[in-house]
């Protein structure tokens, strides 16, 4: 990439740019030793020289009604891309400020079945990623489902995804210590006694959550906000546990 190139990419026009760099090979010089450098047409060349001007990047003095033109320091264009980088925050904090929410996606999956179908999205996650789960042990120990969990949670851990569960009251202890073996796995105690309501699953933007029943209701909530407020209340419980 020539000199001129680059200095097209800091904002000048390529006139400018060809008579820039000019003026640094010929030192102070009148228009016609310009002219006859870059072979330019002398309207394009004054031209030129009226814009770098204006941008303080050219010199100019005028003895014997001849002008004379010399290129500045080239710390000017330092400080104009300075400028332009402030200006490009500015206005992209603005229009970030502007912008719509993203809608929410949601998601109701009934039974048992639907339990599964919402939860098969955890094994879209990168290898590491983390599932947080509390609540929920009567559903996912069912004699409807636990069979099926098994198996879900075998292919977790072969996808290397990870899981952070927090257990209330009714899950013996023996059950904890057993999983707490497995890869991939981490389980601890809810730190209060009753057993939560509903069960709460959170992976990436996703948050799901199941009331039990007869008939299961699962609502999946695709939003970045909501699951971001959900790990947080889930990681307060975690290192109280």
């Amino acid at each position: 990439m020539t000199i001129e190139q680059q200095l097209e990419q800091l904002g000048l026009g390529k006139n400018e740019a060809i008579v820039y760099r000019a003026l640094f090979d010929l030192g102070r010089s009148k228009a016609g030793e310009i002219i006859a450098d870059t072979k330019l047409h002398r309207n394009l060349v004054y031209t030129a020289l009226e814009g770098l001007a204006k941008n303080h990047l050219v010199g100019k003095a005028v003895n014997n009604g001849l002008a004379w033109f010399w290129a500045l320091g080239p710390h000017a264009l330092v400080e104009q891309a300075e400028v332009k980088k402030t200006l490009a925050k500015k206005v992209a904090a603005e229009l970030k400020a502007r912008q719509a929410a993203e809608p929410l996606e949601l998601k109701i999956y009934q039974g048992y079945e639907g339990i599964l179908e919402a939860r098969r999205a955890v094994h879209q996650l990168k290898r590491g990623d983390i599932c947080y789960t509390f609540g929920g042990s009567d559903i996912m120990y069912s004699k409807e489902l636990s069979e099926e969990w098994r198996a879900d949670s075998a292919k977790r851990m072969q996808r290397g995804i990870n899981l952070k569960m927090l257990c209330d009251s009714t899950v013996p202890e023996g059950y904890l210590e057993r999983k707490n073996k497995q890869p991939h796995t981490v389980l601890k105690r809810m730190p209060i006694p009753a057993p939560l309501p509903a069960m709460f699953e959170v992976y990436n933007d996703v948050l799901n959550i199941t009331v039990p029943g007869k008939e299961p209701v699962t609502l999946s909530v695709k939003s970045a906000e909501a699951a971001e407020a959900m790990k947080r209340f889930f990681e307060y419980f975690w290192e109280s546990a």
